[in-house]
């Protein structure tokens, strides 16, 4: 099964997408849009993540992009979070998955993760007239 992935900055976002997270039978990767951490705040970021994780718990795996924040990193470990996108330095990403190796977290760290949802000419049209 093909992984799919969902970028979102509110939960207005979601909501373009929950058909197709309720009828897909592919996994499905929730993250945060690149750089959303730093306009909205990491506080945001985390009660959205939370919020969609709850409801669609059994469906979805969650991300949190910090891009190449090494401390929004070691933050994200500190809360929880189990799946990282982090682009910066190799060495710093060696760091922080010692890190959540210490605290008992084990992390997947990953340096990207593009959006990759596909839909038709029609499925957009309806998408985006919403």
């Amino acid at each position: 099964m093909t992984d799919f992935v969902i970028a979102i900055s509110s939960l207005d976002d979601l909501n373009n997408y929950k058909d197709f997270i309720n009828d897909t039978d592919n996994k499905i990767i929730i993250k945060n849009k690149i750089n959303s951490i730093y306009s909205l705040g990491f506080p945001y970021i985390d009660i959205m993540l939370n919020s969609v994780e709850s409801k669609y718990k059994q469906k979805i795996d969650i991300f949190i992009d910090v891009n190449d924040d090494a401390a929004l990193g070691a933050f994200s470990i500190e809360k929880g979070y189990k799946s990282i996108v982090f682009n910066g330095n190799k060495i710093v990403k060696e760091k922080l998955e010692s890190i959540g190796g210490k605290i008992g977290n084990d992390i997947n760290i990953i340096s990207e993760l593009v959006a990759n949802v596909e839909f038709s000419e029609e499925e957009r049209k309806i998408i985006f007239l919403k």
